[in-house]
C-alpha cells in the first residue's frame, strides 16, 4: 500500500515539472526545437506514475469514496494537460525548425 503513495507523489512531482516546462516553453526560453517535447514527456511520466498508483492502490483498496474520484479526475487532466502541451509543443518545434 505504501507503494501506491509514492507512485502518486512521484506523479505529481512530474506533473510540477511539467507545467514549469510548459511555461518555460511558451515564453520561449527553450532554443532547440527538439527541447519543445521535454513538457510533453514529462506529462507522459506523470500520467504513468498517476495510473501505477491507482492500480497498485486498487489491490487491497476499492475506490468509491470522493478523493478516489479526485484522483482519477487528475489523472484525466494530467492526460489533457499533456495532449495540449503536446499539441503546442510540436506546432512550436515546427515553426522554430529549420527548413532545409
Amino acid at each position: 500500500m505504501r507503494n501506491a503513495s509514492g507512485l502518486g507523489i512521484v506523479g505529481i512531482i512530474f506533473i510540477a515539472f511539467g507545467i514549469v516546462a510548459t511555461i518555460l516553453m511558451a515564453l520561449g526560453i527553450f532554443s532547440e526545437w527538439f527541447l519543445n517535447f521535454i513538457p510533453g514527456v514529462l506529462f507522459f511520466l506523470a500520467s504513468l506514475f498517476m495510473l501505477a498508483g491507482i492500480a497498485e492502490g486498487s489491490r487491497y483498496l476499492t475506490y468509491n469514496a470522493y478523493s478516489a474520484n479526485l484522483y482519477e479526475a487528475g489523472h484525466l487532466f494530467t492526460i489533457l494537460a499533456l495532449f495540449l502541451s503536446s499539441l503546442a509543443g510540436g506546432r512550436i518545434a515546427y515553426a522554430c525548425k529549420p527548413s532545409t
